[in-house]
């Protein structure tokens, strides 16, 4: 999983920099979720969900 921190730190980021969330969820042996957050121009939020298994 370090591997795959490294490569989400910088969207985690630049998620927080737009005033976003960033959220992540795993367990070993089970799929990694991350959700993404962010608030656009109408004050509204677009969501996006991924899912993986590991």
């Amino acid at each position: 999983m370090p591997v795959v921190m490294d490569l989400l730190m910088p969207m985690r980021e630049y998620t927080t920099s737009l005033n976003g969330a960033f959220y992540m969820h795993s367990a070993p042996g089970k799929a990694t979720c991350i959700r993404v957050r962010i608030p656009n121009s109408a004050g509204l939020e677009a969501e996006a969900n991924e899912s993986r298994a590991d």
